[in-house]
């Protein structure tokens, strides 16, 4: 697959606006970073992968203040069905995260000219980047920063889905997320698709063993849609090192509530990985 860039924003390497719609067009935003290397690019390359509600739009200026805080480039992008990429039409198979990963994400971090990338996921985002990390052998991907990943169906955190699904449009939800998503019903369809399959009940993350990267875990400890079963079965799996931090009174987005905590737990990792 190859990547186009789409949507508002984003550009080709000459800078010339690609519209939307192409066949494998991918919505990419860019950061530049600090070059730190002959070419003027920098070492490393963050690479933002959203939540399942989310897009390039819906990080807001955390993806800047982190590129601006480290001296890393960004690669911000929205996955097919969401944001100004191409479509993704509910329903949306249950081996959806393997798929992101073997595809989307695999072409994403392929396109990146630097000696380092760094995965950034969150909720979703952070499975996907988990699944790459198992997966795929690119040396250059270091590690991994996972906010409130998923690795197994929770019931506690479907009862938080299936509240957004009632309220989807009396709650505002829709009318919010249309900011953020060419075609937001789709995006939301997708999303509860998957997570509210029969079929995807049963499913569980296999190959934790596999991740042999150091990844940094970070669960908020009121996170509506997972509980701390998740990172610890994570730090029980994985082969490579592992921290787990908790971040007391944090929902879902730490990167949202508790900004200042991730900028500086991800200072941190970066520092450690060079």
């Amino acid at each position: 697959m190859g990547i186009e860039e789409v949507g508002p924003g984003a550009s080709r390497a000459s800078g010339d606006a690609v519209e939307p719609g192409g066949p494998d067009g991918i919505e990419i935003r860019r950061l530049d970073g600090v070059p730190r290397r002959e070419g003027g690019s920098p070492e490393t390359v963050l690479v933002f992968l959203h939540e399942g509600l989310g897009s390039v739009s819906h990080w807001g200026s955390f993806p800047e203040r982190l590129c601006d805080r480290t001296g890393a480039g960004g690669w911000i992008y929205s996955r097919p069905g969401y944001g100004w990429s191409r479509p993704r039409k509910p329903p949306w198979p249950v081996d959806l995260f393997r798929i992101e990963a073997e595809e989307t994400l695999t072409a994403v971090v392929a396109a990146i000219d630097a000696p380092r990338v760094v995965l950034f996921g969150h909720s979703d985002g952070a499975t996907i980047a988990l699944r790459y990390l198992a997966e795929q052998p690119d040396d250059r991907v270091a590690g991994a920063v996972l906010e409130a990943p998923h690795v197994f169906v929770e019931e506690y955190g479907l009862r938080s889905i299936r509240a957004a699904d009632r309220g989807y449009v009396e709650s505002g939800l829709a009318r919010a997320l249309s900011r953020h998503h060419r075609d937001v019903d789709m995006a939301f369809g997708g999303f509860v698709s998957l997570w509210l399959s029969p079929e995807f009940r049963s499913w569980e993350f296999e190959g934790l063993d596999r991740v042999d990267r150091p990844v940094l875990v970070i669960q908020g400890s009121e996170d509506e849609y997972g509980t701390m079963e998740h990172p610890r079965r994570i730090a029980a799996g994985v082969s490579g090192p592992v921290e787990v931090v908790e971040l007391p009174g944090c929902g879902h987005a730490p990167h949202r509530e508790a900004p200042e905590e991730v900028l500086s737990l991800t200072e941190v990792f970066l520092a450690g990985l060079s």
